[in-house]
């Protein structure tokens, strides 16, 4: 009974803070609600809405650009803790706090200095006209061809230094006498980082993916919202950027909902099968 007494509050509160919330976003999802009137059953119609929405595909299709970086988000950072943790000393503690500093840094003071250096004439095209780069020069929040890229790099300059710290708490559980054993062998510095030390860190590189794809289609919206606003246009709405227009703009909350449940379908699906694969055992 002790036992049961003690799991019952963390229970309570999830039931509270997750569960009920989210059986009433799925109810909202097939309602009219504006978030002050009462909810009217419609059924599927805000699905159907959504589906044949432009801004819903523009949306959807750049989220999954956003999310076909992954690959760097997981190997860049893995690369650089190796490098760092066969380098030893004074380098890697002092290079731990430095690549932690942008994370530590808000998603909107983030979202804010990258403006400020990257609107028309700003700081960066400055530079480039300074150095004689002139035709490099252009606005690079309000072009749809450079808003995606550039909200990918700022995201990857952010959490870079936080995949890397994971990584290298990973790499000081690796058996020494295992590397040690290689490097008696014979095995050179790129067989070891691909016959021992990436098998070692599978579970962190699952680990990681998740994260990385999750932020892909939950965590771009401060940069969407305090860089480029979605615009030109619609060229960089993101899915959780559409969800906070349609329910906080156009107060159409179980519109919102439905687009809302969407991103957990996908987050769930694509989630599922990436730890799956990836945790295969050969």
């Amino acid at each position: 009974m002790a036992g049961y007494l003690f799991i019952i509050v963390p229970i309570v509160l999830l039931i509270i803070v997750v569960l009920y919330p989210f059986a009433m976003s799925i109810y909202y999802s097939s309602t009219f609600f504006n978030g002050f009137s009462e909810p009217a059953f419609i059924g599927f119609k805000n699905y159907i809405n959504l589906f044949s929405s432009e801004k819903f595909f523009t949306s959807i299709k750049n989220n999954f650009i956003i999310a076909t970086t992954i690959p760097f988000f997981v190997l860049i950072p893995m690369i650089l803790a190796v490098i760092l943790f066969q380098n030893k000393g004074y380098l890697l503690k002092t290079s731990r706090m430095l690549i932690m500093l942008p994370y530590a840094i808000s998603m909107t003071i983030t979202g804010i200095i990258f403006k400020a250096l990257l609107i028309y004439n700003g700081p960066l095209s400055i530079i480039l006209k300074s150095i004689g780069l002139d035709f490099l020069v252009t606005d690079w929040i309000n072009n749809r061809y450079t808003a995606i890229p550039l909200i990918i790099v700022i995201a990857f300059w952010k959490d870079f230094g936080l995949y890397t710290v994971i990584y290298l708490a990973g790499l000081s559980n690796i058996n020494q006498d295992v590397l040690d054993a290689a490097k008696i062998d014979g095995a050179n510095w790129f067989q070891e980082f691909r016959c021992i030390i990436i098998p070692q860190l599978n579970a962190i590189m699952v680990f990681i993916t998740a994260l990385v794809l999750i932020a892909d289609f939950r965590g771009m919206f401060d940069y969407v919202y305090n860089i480029t606003s979605g615009g030109p246009g619609i060229a960089s709405f993101t899915i959780e950027y559409l969800l906070y227009e349609e329910g906080f703009h156009f107060l159409k909350m179980g519109y919102a909902c439905a687009i809302g449940v969407f991103i957990f379908i996908i987050i769930f699906i694509f989630t599922y099968f990436q730890i799956r694969v990836m945790s295969r055992k050969d």
